[in-house]
């Protein structure tokens, strides 16, 4: 009976040990899904302001042609 309660004991160790290394394991993989969704939103925001930067520029750009053409034609 006392090698069955040393098996026994060591199975639980063993177990105990398997569930510890896997909740480390998914607290990395939690860690890592949290950084990536802010990247994620970060990149976002950065696409976003991009594209109203995009959007100013080519609504100026016939605005700077006009006054370049006007320019010339005074001279």
């Amino acid at each position: 009976k006392d090698i069955e309660a040393e098996n026994a004991r060591q199975a639980v160790r063993e177990r105990e040990s398997a569930i510890y290394e896997k909740t480390s394991e998914m607290s990395a993989l939690e860690s890592t899904v949290a950084n990536n969704i802010s990247n994620i939103e970060r990149i976002r925001a950065e696409i976003n302001d991009e594209t109203n930067r995009a959007e100013e520029v080519a609504a100026q750009i016939p605005v700077d042609e006009y006054n370049i053409q006007n320019y010339t034609t005074l001279e």
